[in-house]
């Protein structure tokens, strides 16, 4: 199979296991690893990663055995792409609580994960359109081992746009309320 599988639903979703970047690298890594130290990345339509954001990743994993999700900082730019605006700020290390007030990923294009945690937290909830991956962090801190941590580097590109998800307040806000109902349920 090719390196990359690509899935459609309400996002273009990409699963990366890092052939292409390892090869360049010559690391050997991934070819020796099993499966369950795989990397999963997710990279929606609008957005644009860093060239380094996977290395960078990969790095984070393979430096830490418990880290289980992995973000970096983002840049918000304009519709075209063209000029640089506000950064998000460094998050450590995320707990529960963070997690489950705020977003410091932003947007699936800021996370990677082993897939294995896939396996231990379950997948995205597909009743959710807003706060997805916000709410599958809450559960992955929540309900297993893993840690998440962020690097200190900007490798996301996130375009803002006037018809972007995010520009419905009122939606970002009930998707919130809905991903806070369901982590109260559970």
């Amino acid at each position: 199979g090719g390196k990359h599988q690509i899935l459609t639903d309400h996002k273009q979703m990409l699963m990366e296991y890092l052939a292409a970047e390892l090869a360049r690298t010559g690391n050997r890594f991934i070819a020796a690893s099993k499966l369950e130290d795989w990397l999963v990345a997710f990279l929606d339509a609008d957005d644009r990663w860093a060239p380094e954001c996977l290395a960078r990743h990969r790095d984070h994993f393979a430096a830490s055995p418990r880290l289980g999700v992995s973000f970096a900082r983002i840049c918000f730019h304009d519709a075209a792409m063209t000029r640089r605006g506000r950064t998000s700020a460094h998050v450590p290390s995320l707990d529960l609580v963070t997690a489950a007030g705020e977003n410091p990923i932003c947007t699936t294009s800021n996370l990677t994960a082993r897939r294995v945690v896939f396996q231990d937290a379950g997948g995205f909830d597909e009743g959710l359109k807003h706060a997805e991956d916000q709410e599958w962090v809450v559960r992955v801190l929540a309900n297993t081992n893993w840690d998440a941590r962020g690097l200190d580097e900007i490798l996301v590109d996130y375009l803002m746009s006037a018809n972007g998800l995010s520009a419905d307040l009122d939606a970002m806000r009930g998707g919130w309320a809905a991903m806070v109902d369901r982590v109260r349920a559970a």
